[in-house]
């Protein structure tokens, strides 16, 4: 399968041209560096850089492909490990290989975003992708540990409501936070001439689910620095709160609002706010249905 022109990195949601993507030195013996691209996207802390092995760019004259490895320009050994350029995080083969299907789950604070996101990542690895043939796995050890800790033991282990998603502007320094990604693998059928029996192929999804703070789509200003993932998304779910829904919300009791919503709606962004960010950003028609 052809390599594609361009990609979206799943960690930083930047998009670059194939040729553009770099190497990671694997050599354990090689010289640590400062990693200045992964110290931002981590913590943003400049004083405190991160200790990585060399990046650098594949030395080919092909303008719109990849090499499958390329030599360490300190130790000069073959390395197969792929990263972008943006953030120094290693890229899945699905990424260069695949289509990317990036997730955006939006909608305002309390409004069940992130049990969206524990309850269909674990439909999907296992019921979903199963009944229609395929698998689908976490990327790596680490989604595999975040996804354990943060949603699927509290949901279907100690069977609790999960805690509201912390700001990013308050957890992490520069707005950053670490998505969900997995690997959706779909065996795909086609015709060989002059055989009898057909071919198979695997056909990959980067699927990455991104689970944000209400608070962080209150305003464009956030939208466009904390939440630029949603302009490269494949496709975008939005829950919505009928307590915001002021036809609702005034025909109900004030003790009977207030046992619905563990926070204050009246402090929270409007829905109809959060769709015309959305609409903004996306350079969607506001009428479009």
């Amino acid at each position: 399968m052809a390599f594609k022109k361009t990609f979206i990195c799943p960690y930083c949601f930047s998009q670059h041209k194939i040729r553009e993507a770099e190497f990671r030195c694997t050599n354990k013996r090689c010289k640590d560096f400062d990693d200045i691209e992964m110290t931002i996207y981590e913590n943003g802390d400049l004083n405190k850089p991160l200790k990585g092995k060399k990046t650098f760019k594949a030395d080919s004259k092909i303008s719109i492909t990849l090499p499958k490895y390329a030599f360490c320009p300190e130790c000069e050994k073959k390395t197969f490990k792929v990263v972008c350029p943006s953030c120094h995080n290693a890229l899945p083969e699905a990424t260069l290989f695949g289509r990317d299907m990036i997730i955006s789950i939006v909608g305002s604070r309390d409004t069940g975003k992130s049990h969206f996101i524990g309850v269909i990542i674990k439909e999907l690895i296992e019921r979903i992708s199963i009944k229609f043939g395929g698998n689908m796995v976490a990327n790596d050890d680490d989604t595999i540990k975040r996804y354990e800790t943060f949603f699927g033991r509290k949901l279907y282990t100690d069977l609790q409501k999960l805690d509201l998603t912390v700001s990013s502007e308050r957890s992490v320094n520069n707005g950053a936070y670490k998505p969900l990604i997995y690997i959706l693998n779909f065996p795909h059928k086609f015709s060989l001439p002059f055989f009898n029996n057909p071919g198979k192929e695997i056909n990959s999804f980067t699927f990455v689910f991104f689970d944000t703070a209400g608070e962080d789509l209150n305003s464009e200003d956030t939208m466009s620095t904390l939440n630029k993932y949603i302009c490269n998304s494949s496709g975008i779910i939005f829950l919505l709160d009928p307590m915001q829904i002021s036809a609702v919300r005034n025909q109900l009791k004030t003790e009977s609002i207030s046992r619905s919503s563990s926070v204050n709606w009246e402090s929270t962004a409007r829905s109809d706010d959060i769709m015309a960010v959305s609409y903004t950003h996306l350079t969607l028609p506001t009428n479009r249905e």
